[in-house]
């Protein structure tokens, strides 16, 4: 009675407390709501989840509560311990109630009616077994439902399938690509026992399991994981899905007890969310035991999972894409949403243990993500179909891939036997053996449902008389088949060659067959293509359009309101549609309609594309897509498109234009066409077959194309049948590399025809692809294949078994690669069987395979059968043992083109032969290369190695580098070494030697002749070379480089020698009779060593060289260097660096009856001898016991002591034994470490010693102290030293001494002012002939002005030169002459106000300043018009030039007039550009007279100059012109004077009585300047010379010109050019003036224009110009239609002008016509100084006879003939001309070809050219002129060169480098656009320290980089590299 209080207690607290509980719970977290979830049953939690949140929680309230007390009192003892914040008062309460209910096991039974009623299994432990019980009864009747259903599914799939469906012979190939990470992938291992099944798919991942297993199988290792099985559309795999689950349905899967089946294309019908529960109820099966049994099922899928199987088939079919990485982040999303009230059971997603419950209703996508992550039904067993294109989306999820593979040979045969034995055709066999041997049929046919296309299209093409008859796959029922007809005769028929012919044929066919209508003979205009196609072409039309609406939805299922009924009973009666049974949205079943196939959607959509007019371009380009196997998840999702782009190709061939125009035409009434209607339609197909092709093309030249692209290209050409386009594709693409994709035989067939259209070599590459063995079969058919490569593990001895008969199919393969495979001595040995008749084979590479030594020695056996083979690669995995490599050498010893043999241990091997043409033609090529690098070798394989190569007849190298050697290897190889015809080397390179097998090695020297060099230097090198190996190189540059003469070498550097060795190696040094190189370097000999080889040194009487550097050599030891030097007759150099620690290099002399090292010298004792003591610190002992040594030395010494430390001490020894040594000609101190009083020191030889011709010395630079004969010259240097006033004082002390100095140079010794003060104060006492230099000494402005005025003083100084400007300039020259005139030169010195007047002041004290140069001193015009007011002059002419910027036409006559106002001595004024130029005159005479009282200025000369072409204001000078009427000269050039400027300069002439030159240089372009300056010339009587160039001149001013110049009767001379403006008539009277004027001597007419008449006036005049001179007609535009006749006619007319000297005709394109006139005068012009006949066509020939013509004018001094055609001809007469022309200063003979004969005939010319100044020889056609630049030797005068353009390589400018210091006048070289390398450039700037006068060397435009141009260009400022 108790307990029933409290239980009612307990049900009545509960219903109390409901309204907190549910307040309470709103709260908590939504892992506590899962747990009090979980405690109730399936059917009810699926219920509650439809209800909001509020509604969830009161309704579980009023399920515990009805549940009974033992229940409730659980609930709430869960709630107690679960939730967070119950109220204390609640919270005792409940606990309280909780603890005093308990559940007694009697009370169990009595509860078990509740529980029961749901069907529930019981959370009590008795109950457990019995709920199990009753769930597997419902679950056993549910899955007898499902097996009724997938039995009946099964039966109506097979109906009219023809051959048996069995999983046992259907074959996937596993995919093994990369796993993801595992924190990326979700764990789908909750069992061990899954583990333990997963382990099978990660081997086959890994590539340890086979590649290709059954279905069957496949599925026995996919049980609970994710997998995914790929194949193209119409490769079987809903088939195989419904094979599975019959497979299933027969209890043949025991794994599963339930399978659910469900087709993508269903589901997307279904567009509201549902859960997996109402998917597999409603969707797939409902339970026939309604709400029990289907709650009973999903608690059984629940829980058991790893039971279940789903089958989601066509996912490529589906229209939305799963995100899987959504699936993983929504669990996070969830999270962060139940945060709120709403969020924690109202969202899509409901989280149960960390997964989605079977209840939640989801969009269909997400639900099958939900299934691919593991969120749903965690271990459940998901099997996936799609195409390999959208494998990315489930890629990630998946654990397994594998892809279906179609059928093979004997299934295509086996398949199309049985269609045509149900079909009943009598040419069944006729049929088969047509589809067997048509590689394009049988290739399609590997796909199933392309096989029975084909079969469809071979019933046709074989028995049109069964058109009635549909295809059985297609055919409604078996009773509507009409029966066979007997065939009758034909001819075997053309078959298609492309799919879209195919299936063009089978359209017609599939209409032709349409059950109970016979379709209407074809019109009679109908002249082509399927008739059938015209009948129901509106038909057609409305599929096409059909199809491409379904595609562009992406869907393939159509419900029947989406079909018209006559539309569908035709698609149905034809069997172009099938009907299939689908579940609508609202679980109703209804019927669908899809294509036959999906192939035949696509090519109806295609037909639509190319004949609607209603597509556009734009669209046609959207819808053309080329198909890529390779997708990442981020592409879209495209599903219907894989054959699409095809067809369009197809249809854009020619062959199809008639049937779409056919079929794009609008039908009228009873089908007729109507009119007009085919015009648009052809119009249309056209179009839209250009773009496809335009696309395809785009495509071709695309290089960006990946593999897979690139086969789909070649497919859609090959439906194109377009050669050209084939040939554009090959062209771009001459090797094909595919990686990674599994290729089918409708592929290669398409790789097949594109090879074969193309017509050229093609390459093949196959890396890792998967292929079937047919495959192979079609190789046959790419009829130029080259090279065929096969890369990767699948490639086996099966696959190479296949390969192995198609080979000698391939006539034109020359390479093949298998490598990386899985290729087996069983593979190898038939390979090399099939190779063997492959004749024309070149290349074989067999590397990274698994040959062993036997598989090696089969492929070796086929070498000497390949004639024409050039390499055979057999390294990577193989095992490449040295039994190998002797198995090879054994096989190829017959070989007599074998060229190398390269094995490097067990990596590689390599065999080379050599083409039979190469050793034909080339008698000596070298001999065979062996290279066995890292064996370990014993003794007898080393005799066996021998052996064999003993017997090849020439052995060229053989490399045993790295090897392992065993005892008495060495000994066996050194030993049959005499037996080995080695030419060239013997390379023993990182072998583990010992000294005594070292040393033992040198007695090759003496025991084999051949052998001349021993190269030992270790740690790794070792090698013997051979007497042949001087005939690979020219020895000469061996002895150029170092000095020796090739002989026999040793060379044993770092082999540990020791003093105690070297009595075992002088053994062999001594009986080597001609060593000329012993290099002992990086031992450890010590000077006891090496007084041992100096002992040895009498017997060694051809030694060149000894080397013992790095031997720890003592300054003893140097001691004893220097004795050996100065007593061994033939020792000529020692070099000792580091006090002998690191170099130590011995030279010596041929001996007596050897040839020298260097052909110019004699040999012997006059050689000379050197002795270096390099990099070392000197003591003053150190010296002096070298000088000892040195002093006996009886030949031409050199000490060079460069880079040393000498203290003072030292130096001082040095200079005491310096006057003692003799013989010395040269001490180098370069950057040798020594103290200012030690440089002092060396100084002061230059007094005590009369041998010292130079001393230069610079700190830490080169110096030198040269010494020779006695002389009256010396120079010194001295600089970079930091001298002070008292080293200045010692120094000119010193220099006092020194009566013969001629230069002397202090620069860049910071002298500042005090120290050049005080040199300059000793100046006057030097005795210095030349020059003093002082630059870089930081002089100031102050300082410069004391130097100035100290300098000056000095009457023997006639030039100082000083510049403060960035680069410190100070030289001062003197003269012999104490009368000469000074010179002074001031730039950039920028003085102040101060220090002008000063410098004025100096500059007036000197009398004896002829020049001086003011250049950017900064000085503004008020300062320049001070300074020429102060200047003054005595009895002879001080000129002064002021260049400044600011200086111009705008200041021009500011200037003048103020110069002129305030000097009254100037004599002549210029302005040239930037400079004022003054010369000053004393004109005391004048103004004495009455001349000067009258206010007339004495300038005879005026010249202003500007290039800027600016306006020149005369009327502000318009005063001081009139009053200079002594003025003679007259120059304004650059300058515009306009009509103003002109009316004073008119105005002045009447002033101007002496004027004679007038030159106005102008661009006037007002006419009236010419006629004004006309009437002014008429009051200049005196006037000489005229010049006027550049004005336009009308009619009106040629008149008043003519005028004017008839009234100048002392006129000389006319320049006329550049001017224009006037008439034809105009020219004429111009020319007759010029013609009157008869006293005329120059006459200039550049670049004018004249017409015939004009030239002809000419012409007529010159003849009366008998005093003419010089005729400038450069550039004269002839305006007439026979130019030629009238320039010869012009050039007849100098025949009698004997007094010419100077004649210009550049740019006269005279012709060989006025050059022989021209020759015909030549002779007479004994006066001739210049001739200018540049570009005017002048051949060879005529070149020829103008150049001997010239030999008479022994006064020409200019001959420019550049830009002609001038070639060998004339250079040959230039050389015998020239001789005779000594006056010759100017040769320009650019741009003409003269070839590398020419140039030599130019080079003899050049040596007898003393006078030349000027030589210009750019592009004259060859690179050929080192010859040229050594002439230029002998041109002693020449200033400017120009070898530019002509491709001259570094030979020409080590030449040139050579040459330039003895061209002491030289200052321009320009080499631009030669092709001079950094090494020739280097050359050339060195040999610039040399060359003091050159200015530029132009390098542009050679092969330099920008960095060494930029280099160079710091290294001397001189070397430009711009193009000005």
């Amino acid at each position: 009675m108790e307990d029933v209080e409290e239980n009612e207690d307990v049900l009545a607290v509960l219903d109390q407390e409901a309204v907190e509980l549910v307040d309470l719970l709103r709260s908590q977290a939504p892992a506590v709501l899962d747990t009090l979830y979980g405690m109730i049953d399936h059917r009810t939690r699926w219920r509650l989840e439809r209800l909001d949140l509020l509604g969830r929680l009161a309704e579980m309230i009023k399920y515990f509560r009805a549940s009974g007390p033992a229940r409730c009192s659980q609930f709430l003892e869960t709630l107690c311990m679960e939730c967070e914040n119950i109220p204390m008062r609640l919270e005792s309460r409940l606990v309280s109630v909780a603890g005093t209910t308990s559940i007694p096991m009697e009370t169990v039974d009595c509860t078990s009616h509740i529980v029961g009623e749901d069907n529930s299994l019981s959370h009590s432990h008795t109950l457990e077994g019995h709920g199990k019980r009753q769930c597997i009864d419902h679950v056993g009747c549910y899955s007898a439902a499902i097996r009724k259903m997938l039995q009946q599914r099964w039966e109506r799939a097979v109906q009219n399938v023809l051959t048996e469906v069995s999983l046992d012979e259907t074959w996937v190939s596993l995919r093994h690509g990369n796993p993801g990470k595992p924190r990326d992938r979700p764990d789908r291992t909750p069992t061990a026992d899954r583990m333990d099944r997963t382990t099978d798919i990660l081997e086959v991942e890994e590539g340890i399991m086979e590649d290709r297993v059954s279905v069957a199988s496949f599925l026995e290792r996919s049980v609970g994981k994710v997998v995914v099985l790929l194949g193209p559309a119409g490769s079987g795999k809903t088939l195989q899905m419904s094979c599975v689950g019959q497979r299933w349905a027969q209890g043949l899967l025991p794994s599963y007890s339930l399978l659910v089946l469900l087709e993508f294309r269903q589901l997307n019908l279904l567009t509201s969310p549902l859960s997996l529960a109402d998917l597999l109820l409603q969707c797939f099966l409902q339970p026939e035991g309604g709400d029990p049994e289907a709650s009973a099922v999903l608690d059984f899928i629940s829980d058991n999972p790893e039971r279940t199987c789903w089958i989601l088939d066509g996912y490529d079919e589906f229209h939305s894409k799963i995100q899987l990485g959504e699936e993983r982040g929504s669990q996070k999303r969830g999270s962060q949403e139940r945060g709120s009230q709403e969020g924690a059971l109202g969202g899509e997603m409901e989280e149960m243990g960390g997964g989605l419950n079977l209840w939640s209703p989801l969009p269909v996508a997400r639900l099958v993500a939900g299934l691919c992550s593991r969120r749903v039904l965690p271990g459940c067993t998901l099997l996936l179909t799609c195409r390999p294109r959208d494998l990315g989306d489930l890629e990630e999820a998946a654990d397994c891939v594998g892809e279906l593979l179609g059928f093979d040979r004997c299934r295509v045969k086996e398949y199309a036997a049985k269609y045509f034995q149900v079909r009943g055709q009598g040419q069944g066999e006729e049929a088969l053996k047509m589809l067997l041997t048509n590689s394009h049929l049988l290739g399609l046919s590997y796909l199933p449902s392309l096989c029975h296309i084909c079969c469809v299209y071979l019933e046709h093409m074989l028995c049109p008389q069964a058109s009635r008859m549909p295809p059985p796959q297609v055919h409604p029922s078996p009773q509507d088949r009409p029966r066979p007809q007997p065939p009758q005769s034909h001819q075997t028929p053309k078959l298609a060659s492309t799919l879209t012919q195919i299936y063009l044929t089978v359209l017609w066919a599939l209409l032709c067959q349409r059950p109970g209508r016979t379709p209407p003979p074809a019109p009679l205009h109908w002249s082509g293509g399927p008739p059938a196609l015209h009948v129901y072409r509106s038909e057609v039309r409305e599929l096409g359009h059909l199809a491409m609406q379904g595609l562009d939805k992406g869907k393939i299922l159509f419900l029947s309101d989406e079909l018209s009924p006559k539309l569908l009973d035709l698609g149905l009666r034809t069997g172009l549609l099938s009907q299939v049974e689908v579940t609508l949205q609202n679980v109703s079943r209804g019927k669908g309609f899809t294509f036959t196939h999906l192939t035949l959607q696509e090519f109806l959509c295609a037909l639509h594309i190319m004949t609607s007019d209603k597509v556009n371009e734009t669209q046609l380009k959207r819808k053309f897509n080329l198909r890529s196997r390779w997708t990442t998840r981020a592409d879209p999702k495209t599903v219907f498109t894989d054959s699409l782009h095809l067809y369009m190709c197809g249809l854009a061939s020619p062959a199809c234009t008639h049937t779409l125009v056919r079929l794009a035409e609008k039908a009228g009434a009873r089908g007729r066409t109507l009119s007009g209607s085919g015009f648009g339609a052809e119009t249309c197909v056209k179009k839209h077959q250009a773009v496809v092709l335009k696309l395809l093309k785009s495509l071709a030249g695309n290089p960006s194309l990946t593999g897979p692209k690139v086969v789909e290209l070649y497919r859609c050409v090959q439906e194109t049948q377009n050669v050209e386009l084939v040939r554009e594709v090959v062209g771009s693409r001459p090797c094909m590399e595919l990686r990674n994709i599994r290729l089918n035989p409708v592929d290669l067939d398409a790789i097949a025809f594109v090879v074969a259209s193309a017509g050229v070599d093609f390459d093949l590459d196959f890396g890792a692809c998967s292929m079937d063995l047919e495959c192979l079969d079609i190789l046959p058919s790419c009829k130029h294949l080259h090279h065929l490569t096969f890369r990767g593990r699948k490639y086996d001895d099966r696959f190479a078994d296949k390969l192995s008969s198609i080979l000698p199919k391939l006539p034109t393969l020359r390479k093949l690669e298998f490598t990386s495979a899985n290729l087996t001595d069983v593979g190898a040995a038939r390979l090399s069987k099939a190779l063997e008749e492959c004749p024309n084979i070149t290349d074989i590479n067999l590397s990274d395979n698994s040959l062993s030594d036997d598989g090696i020695r089969e492929v070796a056996e086929v070498f000497s059968r390949l004639p024409n083979l050039a390499s055979v690669m057999l390294g990577g995995k193989n095992s490449c043992s040295l039994g190998s490599v002797l198995a090879v050498l054994e096989k190829t010893s017959s070989s007599a083109n074998l060229e190398s043999i390269y094995a490097d241990g067990k990596k590689e091997i390599k065999v080379v032969f050599s083409l039979k043409s190469s050793i034909s033609s080339h008698n000596d090529t070298p001999g065979l290369t062996i290279r066995l690098l890292n064996q370990k070798m014993t003794g007898q394989q080393v005799l066996r190695l021998c052996e064999l190569l003993a017997s090849f007849p020439t052995l060229s190298v053989l490399d045993l580098s790295g090897g392992l050697w065993e005892e008495n290897s060495l000994q066996a190889l050194t030993g049959a070494l005499q037996q080995l015809s080695i030419t060239q080397s013997l390379l023993l390179n990182d072998s583990s030697l010992s000294v005594d097998e070292l040393l033992a090695m040198t007695s090759l020297l003496s025991q084999c002749p051949n052998v001349v060099t021993i190269d030992i230097r270790l740690p790794v090198h070792v090698s013997v070379e051979f007497s042949g190996s001087r005939q690979t190189h020219n020895p000469g540059d061996e002895t150029e480089a170092t000095g020796v003469v090739v002989g026999r070498k040793l060379r044993m550097q770092g082999c540990g020698l020791l003093p105690s060795h070297l009595e075992c190696l002088t053994d062999s040094l001594v009986r080597c009779s001609d060593l000329a190189l012993l290099d002992l370097s990086r031992n450890s000999l010590g000077t006891k060593g090496l007084r041992v080889l100096l002992d040895l040194l009498p017997q060694l009487s051809t030694i060149q060289q000894i080397h013992l550097g790095e031997n720890d050599v003592s300054m003893e030891g140097v001691s004893l260097l220097a004795g050996a030097l100065c007593s061994q007759r033939n020792l000529s150099e020692v070099c000792v660096s580091d006090g002998g620690k690191k170099i130590v290099l011995l030279k010596f002399l041929p001996s007596t009856g050897q040839q020298p090292s260097d052909p110019r010298s004699s040999g012997g004792l006059d050689q000379g001898k050197k002795l270096g003591v390099i990099s070392s610190a000197l003591k003053a002992s150190d010296v002096t016991n070298l000088c000892r040594k040195l002093l006996h030395c009886p030949s031409p010494l050199e000490i060079d002591l460069s880079h040393t430390s000498l203290k003072d001490e030292a130096v001082g020894s040095l200079r005491t034994f310096l006057p003692r040594m003799t013989t010395l000609h040269t001490l180098n101190l370069s950057h040798a470490h020594m103290s200012i009083n030690g440089a002092l020191l060396l100084v002061s030889c230059l007094g005590d010693c009369q041998r010292v011709r130079e001393v230069d010395l610079r700190c830490q630079g080169e110096s030198f102290i040269r010494l020779g004969e006695k002389t009256d010259r010396c120079s010194c240097r001295l600089s970079q030293y930091s001298l002070s006033c008292a080293n200045v004082k010692k120094l000119s002390g010193i220099l006092q001494q020194c009566p013969n100095l001629s230069d002397l140079d202090l620069s860049s010794n910071l002298l500042m002012d005090e120290g050049v003060k005080t040199f300059v104060e000793y100046l006057p006492k030097l005795r210095i002939a030349s020059s003093v230099s002082l630059n870089d000494n930081r002089l100031s402005k102050q300082g410069a002005l004391h130097l100035v005025s100290a300098i000056l003083s000095c009457a023997r100084v006639s030039l100082v030169e000083l510049s403060l400007g960035s680069e410190e300039r100070l030289l001062i020259r003197f003269q012999p002459d104490n009368h000469c005139g000074q010179t002074l030169s001031l730039n950039a010195c920028s003085f102040q106000a101060g220090q002008l007047s000063r410098l004025a002041k100096i500059l007036c004290s000197c009398a004896s300043l002829e020049k001086l140069e003011l250049r950017d001193n900064g000085l503004g015009m008020q300062q320049v018009m001070g300074l020429v007011e102060q200047l003054s002059c005595d009895h002879r002419q001080r000129s002064v030039s002021v260049k400044e910027h600011w200086v111009g036409a705008q200041t021009a006559v500011e200037l003048v007039s103020s110069c002129l106002e305030l000097n009254p001595n100037i004599h002549i004024l210029r302005v040239n550009h930037s400079t004022l130029h003054i010369t000053l005159e004393d004109k005391t005479e004048f103004y004495r007279s009455s001349r000067g009282s009258s206010g007339c200025l004495p300038v005879v000369k005026i010249s202003l100059v500007d290039s800027a072409e600016s306006r020149l204001h005369l009327e502000a000078m318009s005063s001081v012109l009139q009053r200079c009427a002594f003025l003679q000269d007259l120059l304004l050039s650059g300058c515009s004077l306009g009509r103003e400027g002109v009316k004073v300069l008119c105005s002045a002439m009447p002033f101007l009585a002496r004027l004679t030159t007038l030159s106005l240089d102008s661009k006037e372009m007002c006419e009236d300047v010419v006629i004004l300056l006309a009437e002014g010339l008429l009051h200049t009587k005196t006037l000489h010379n005229l010049k006027l160039t550049g004005h336009v001149i009308s009619d009106i001013g040629v008149e008043a010109l003519v005028r004017a110049l008839r009234g100048l009767p002392a006129l000389t001379s006319v320049d006329l050019s550049l001017c224009s403006g006037w008439t034809a008539a105009g020219g004429v009277e111009l020319m007759s003036g010029l013609g009157q004027c008869v006293f005329l001597q120059h006459i200039s007419l550049d670049f004018v224009s004249l017409d015939e008449q004009s030239l002809s006036r000419l012409a007529q005049g010159l003849p009366h110009l008998s005093s003419l001179r010089t005729l400038n007609l450069n550039n004269v535009m002839v305006r007439s239609s026979s130019e030629d006749q009238a320039v010869v006619l012009l050039l007849a007319s100098l025949k009698g002008l004997t007094y010419l000297e100077e004649i210009e005709l550049d740019c006269l394109r005279m012709g060989d016509g006025g050059v022989e006139e021209l020759t015909r005068h030549v002779t007479a012009w004994a006066q001739l100084r210049k001739l200018r006949l540049s570009q005017n066509l002048v051949s060879d020939q005529a070149g020829d006879k103008l150049l001997q013509a010239l030999s008479s004018c022994s006064h020409l001094q200019e001959l420019q003939l550049s830009r002609n055609s001038l070639g060998v001809a004339s250079a040959a007469r230039i050389a015998q001309v020239l001789p005779s022309l000594t006056h010759i200063t100017v040769l320009d003979l650019s741009e003409n070809k003269f070839g590398a004969e020419g140039s030599a005939s130019l080079s003899k010319a050049l040596v007898s050219m003393k006078s030349l100044v000027k030589l210009h020889l750019t592009s004259i056609g060859t690179p050929d002129l080192a010859s040229l630049a050594a002439s230029l030797d002998h041109c002693v005068s020449v200033q400017d060169v120009s070898l530019a353009w002509n491709g001259c390589q570094d030979d020409v400018a080590v030449e040139l480098a050579n040459v330039l210091p003895r061209c002491l006048k030289l200052q321009r070289l320009d080499l631009e656009a030669n092709d001079i390398s950094i090494a020739g450039a280097e050359t050339l700037v060195r040999s610039l320290k040399s060359c003091p006068s050159l200015q530029l060397l132009r390098l542009w435009k050679n092969r330099i980089s920008q960095s060494d141009a930029c280099r160079l260009t710091q290294k001397d400022q001189r070397v430009n590299f711009s193009s000005t």
